[in-house]
């Protein structure tokens, strides 16, 4: 199974699930925010240990990956480096370094799955997140063009209805 293929599985699961368990669970139960200060400040001081470690990960994968990128010479290697920042990027909203990293990705070498995924994942954020349709649809277009066959390919045929 491709990782596009296990993706598009986990965002259908990821929908799916809270729909589903939407109709079982009791109301949440909410603190009142704006009477209970307090209340407010010690769930928000709970939670701030595990952002700032998760905060100094993200970074700690950044920098091992740009070490990566700056010390191998396999390309597959540096391919999937850059494609791993793109993903870390993509979580964090930042849509134009996304984007950077997946040309970098696309140009510096991949196995033909990793390529193909990247290209239907560039066309995705040059669409959905960047507005750059004409960018979106070449790199749809190259993906049918190079793979016509796959499953990536067909849903880039499906992204070009709308683009």
């Amino acid at each position: 199974m491709s990782s596009l293929t296990l993706r598009t599985a986990g965002v259908m699961l990821a929908i799916a699930v809270p729909v589903a368990l939407a109709g079982c669970a009791a109301p949440a139960v909410k603190p009142e925010r704006l009477t209970d200060p307090q209340a407010l400040w010690d769930s928000t001081s709970s939670r701030q240990a595990a952002a700032v470690a998760s905060i100094h990960e993200v970074r700690q994968l950044q920098s091992d990956y740009e070490a990566i990128i700056r010390l191998t010479r396999n390309v597959e290697l540096r391919g999937r480096a850059f494609l791993r920042l793109a993903e870390i990027s993509d979580a964090s909203g930042d849509a134009e370094a996304t984007r950077e990293y997946l040309e970098q990705a696309l140009h510096s070498g991949l196995a033909p799955a990793d390529q193909r995924a990247a290209l239907l994942e560039f066309g995705f954020v040059l669409d959905q997140r960047l507005g750059d349709y004409h960018a979106a649809r070449a790199a749809y277009q190259q993906l049918i063009n190079e793979h016509p066959e796959s499953e990536e390919a067909a849903l880039a045929r499906l992204r070009l209805r709308y683009v």
